[in-house]
């Protein structure tokens, strides 16, 4: 499943602006035919859950 650049960018822990900068950092995006980004949801949500093992750890 794809998701929009807000959904991916919450679920990242960044702002929408930062996710568009450092995108192949972060995460692969796919294009529409419109040129509007997507995200593979899956990869998303493993950008959540480092997140929170991170803060676990302090």
């Amino acid at each position: 499943m794809l998701v929009r650049i807000g959904i991916a960018a919450k679920l990242q822990g960044v702002s929408a602006s930062t996710l568009r900068e450092k995108e192949e950092k972060l995460l692969p995006e796919r294009r529409t035919r419109g040129g509007h980004r997507r995200y593979k949801l899956v990869q998303a949500m493993n950008g959540e859950k480092e997140r929170m093992g991170r803060k676990q750890k302090k």
